[in-house]
């Protein structure tokens, strides 16, 4: 089943974990909750904040050290620009937020039905339904859609 990962964090992990394979990432589709420079700098912060470097340095392998930590995170950029090269990967801006209908949108893009945004379900008392966007969310309307999407946002 082709995989949809909406998490950065989530995505390293599950590599280091060994829980995705190279084939589920040369097909896989990417929504991440961040934005791109932060992902793809092995440098970056977190929007707003000095305190926080790239999970690949600072969570994921962190006790294996910096050389083996930009090693790594090098890998990952290798393979996010070949997927961005095919139209795989959607980013959100810098001070964006996520939307179920942004990323209803790329799936489409993809073959999939545009249902991911849809109405708001009976009982639902957010104030703004597209913007209550969660990557449990994410998960719980491609279930209900029948997508043959796995999401993938946490190990």
């Amino acid at each position: 089943m082709r995989k949809l990962i909406v998490s950065y964090t989530g995505l390293l992990h599950a590599i280091k974990a060994g829980k995705l394979t190279e084939a589920d990432l040369a097909n896989a589709l990417f929504h991440f909750g961040c934005a791109r420079s932060h992902a793809m700098d092995f440098e970056g912060k977190h929007e707003g904040s000095e305190q926080f470097t790239n999970e690949a340095r600072a969570f994921v392998w962190y006790e294996e050290g910096e050389v083996i930590a930009r090693a790594k995170h090098t890998e990952f950029v290798a393979m996010i620009e070949k997927a961005e090269s095919e139209g795989r990967v959607l980013w959100r801006e810098p001070g964006e937020q996520q939307t179920y209908s942004k990323l209803s949108g790329f799936l489409a893009q993809h073959g999939f039905d545009d249902v991911i945004g849809g109405t708001k379900p009976n009982g639902y008392g957010g104030s703004n339904y597209d913007f209550d966007y969660s990557y449990h969310g994410v998960m719980e309307r491609a279930t209900q859609a029948g997508l043959q999407l796995e999401v993938v946002w946490r190990v």
